[in-house]
């Protein structure tokens, strides 16, 4: 069960079949695990799922993390209506699909440009 606190930033990432989906994903869950934010299903969204769209809605800061230029989670979070969301792709970081396995050190970097962009 992932940690609800309404205080924290809500995170979206993207979990798709490509390294740097995986990426993405590992990196909501480290920073959700640390309590830095608050991760939400992003299919919970592509589904419309009335109560994490009011979380979202409600939230301070909605952040959006993409590993690719196709910008899935992004357009869902949009679609759906959703302001006041902030927005990373993972090739911003130089992190291309294909070539950016989900390591350990990949992991870590991306967790602290996170961290940075929440301030």
């Amino acid at each position: 069960m992932p940690h609800r606190n309404q205080h924290l930033p809500v995170v979206l990432t993207c979990s798709g079949a490509s390294d740097v989906g995986e990426l993405s994903d590992l990196v909501g869950r480290e920073l959700s695990r640390t309590r830095v934010v608050q991760l939400e299903c992003a299919a919970s969204v592509g589904a419309a799922k009335p109560d994490s769209l009011e979380r979202l809605r409600r939230a301070k800061t909605v952040l959006v993390v993409d590993g690719c230029a196709s910008r899935c989670t992004r357009k869902m979070v949009e679609k759906a209506g959703i302001e006041r969301s902030r927005h990373l792709d993972l090739g911003e970081l130089g992190l291309s699909k294909g070539h950016s396995p989900a390591t350990e050190v990949n992991v870590s970097r991306t967790v602290e440009a996170v961290k940075a962009l929440l301030g």
